[in-house]
């Protein structure tokens, strides 16, 4: 569910589908803003949630298949195990009502759902993040990061702490590092292994490990 207040988000903008220019967003230095006390590169964060989740997905569909998914590899017990997901990847509730099988949404409630996803892991970063002082493009692809996996996920699973965010808290001071080696091997949705995380991981890396300004 979305934490965000939308009256907050008025002067926020989105455009309303991934295009080539999303890659190409990637590349460049992007657009810094600060957000809820967070200095954060808005644009890379947009490219890489609409390149990472594709879509806009106007029809509801379980998360463990998703529609450029073959329908042969989308069997019974995967969607039985998936959590519904409409627009860019988003879950949980639509204007009240939770995201379930036949929700149908427009482009631009798409967009603004993308807004209150983006403010969400915003807040999380604000609240369990600030202290270890990233850089704009390294927030954006934690943002993205936290967008795929919620906020509690990303730093525990099960409760347990996650070895990336250890070394985080630990200390370590290479933290290009600790995200090189360890977000890689984060390409599991419950128990199934998701090929298209994959891409995701290389782009938030490339995201995070572009050096600012």
């Amino acid at each position: 569910m979305c934490l965000a207040d939308p009256a907050q988000l008025s002067n926020w903008s989105y455009s309303a589908e991934p295009s080539s220019s999303d890659q190409r967003i990637l590349q460049g230095v992007g657009n810094v803003q600060t957000r809820n006390g967070v200095i954060i590169n808005v644009s890379k964060l947009e490219a890489l949630t609409k390149l990472g989740e594709g879509g806009p997905y106007l029809t509801a569909y379980p998360d463990k298949c998703p529609p450029y998914l073959k329908k042969k590899v989308c069997t019974q017990d995967l969607i039985d195990r998936s959590v519904w997901t409409i627009g860019y990847g988003h879950t949980g509730f639509v204007d009240g009502v939770k995201v379930a099988k036949g929700m149908q949404i427009t482009a631009k409630q798409a967009g603004d759902l993308l807004l209150l996803d983006s403010a969400d892991a915003i807040g999380c970063i604000k609240r369990n993040y600030l202290k270890f002082r990233l850089n704009p493009n390294q927030n954006a692809a934690l943002a993205d990061f936290i967008i795929n996996f919620g906020c509690s996920g990303s730093m525990f699973q099960d409760k347990i702490p996650r070895d990336w965010y250890k070394r985080l808290k630990a200390g370590e001071k290479d933290v290009n590092k600790i995200v090189t080696e360890e977000w890689p091997k984060l390409l599991m949705a419950g128990e199934d292994i998701m090929g298209g995380l994959l891409t995701r991981r290389k782009l938030q890396i490339e995201v995070f490990t572009t050096p600012y300004p």
